[in-house]
């Protein structure tokens, strides 16, 4: 498992993207306390387990909170143009919570801006992590 923290707007909200999470084996309990840690009851972690184990899946959880969110990407991922494809999803997941924490609406300029900002930090720090 690779991981990358931002932090977004001087403290607004903090990202933690992980990606090439191997939940089937050695990132198994690493992500089960990252789970926990989030708040997700056990049914729900086990379910996200069997989401992850599948190929070209992820998960965003949200602690409203804490302001914070964690990503989790799996380690099944079939391309580099999928695993953006998934990043990219994700990050909207994101932003959505990030604008109903602070009571933007999804319409306005600042959630494009938001997105943008988004992808294009993590675009930086990350690259190009495909094996393929």
């Amino acid at each position: 498992m690779v991981k990358h923290y931002f932090d977004i707007g001087d403290d607004a909200w903090g990202l933690i993207v992980c990606y090439d999470v191997d939940v089937m084996d050695k990132d198994r309990k690493e992500s089960i306390g990252i789970m926990d840690s989030f708040g997700l009851p056990w049914g729900r972690i086990h379910e996200t387990i069997r989401v992850l184990e599948k190929p070209d899946t992820a998960v965003t959880i949200t602690r409203e909170d804490l302001r914070m969110s964690v990503m989790l990407i799996s380690s099944c991922i079939t391309s580099p143009s999928s695993f953006w494809n998934t990043m990219a999803h994700e990050l909207t997941h994101v932003t959505m919570a990030i604008i109903d924490y602070y009571g933007v609406e999804y319409w306005e300029e600042s959630t494009a801006y938001l997105q943008g900002h988004l992808f294009q930090r993590v675009v930086e720090s990350i690259a190009v992590p495909c094996k393929n």
